[in-house]
């Protein structure tokens, strides 16, 4: 299984779920817990899981630029006194 450009893919085992959360193991003495609801459907304890992580370009240009109106909006009639934004 490759990975696409960017991406990043990492072996997990799921140890458990307890009270809406999953416990994954990604290597000795390195366990996470995260809400069951992300598991894929089926996911079962035991599994052996493959995470995989990438950016998404659109999504933070698009985050990037409403922040940026926001500081812009948010300026607006800033006199330059104690705090400026």
């Amino acid at each position: 299984m490759s990975a696409m450009a960017g991406e990043k893919r990492t072996q997990v085992f799921l140890d458990r779920i307890e009270d809406g959360t999953a416990v994954l193991v990604f290597g000795e003495d390195d366990a996470r817990g995260v809400p069951a609801s992300a598991l894929p459907k089926g996911a079962r304890e035991g599994d052996r899981l493959t995470l995989s992580i990438s950016i998404d370009a659109e999504a933070t240009k698009r985050e990037r630029d409403e922040t940026a109106a926001l500081r812009r909006k948010l300026g607006e009639g800033d006199d330059g006194g104690d705090l400026s934004l």
